[in-house]
């Protein structure tokens, strides 16, 4: 008998850990549904950084890395702070590095 009952025992054992299994999966999906949801709610639209203006298909995106209107699209218009120079200045520095010459020996 004791035997009997340890083999119901696991069989009611493995059947709650599978019913636990599908509580669990479930929640998880249902969570991850929730979070879905709520991604697509923040999404939010794209906006210039200069007029605040909502941004639809067409917008630039300024080396500055931040995105304008097509009135503030030029560095000028939106009192851009990147260094052109600079940066290209580094451009060259990586793309062109500086050959060290060896000495020969005269024979």
């Amino acid at each position: 008998m004791n035997s009997e009952t340890i083999d119901n025992d696991t069989m009611d054992n493995g059947l709650t850990s599978e019913k636990e299994q599908k509580e669990q999966t479930e929640q998880k999906e249902q969570k991850e549904q929730k979070e879905q949801k709520e991604v697509k709610k923040q999404k939010k639209k794209i906006r210039c950084d200069y007029c605040n203006v909502k941004l639809g298909l067409i917008f630039f995106t300024c080396k500055c890395e931040k995105n304008y209107c097509h009135k503030h699209l030029n560095p000028h218009s939106h009192g851009c702070l990147f260094d052109n120079r600079q940066a290209c200045r580094d451009a060259i520095r990586e793309n062109n590095p500086q050959m060290k010459t060896n000495t020969l020996n005269k024979v």
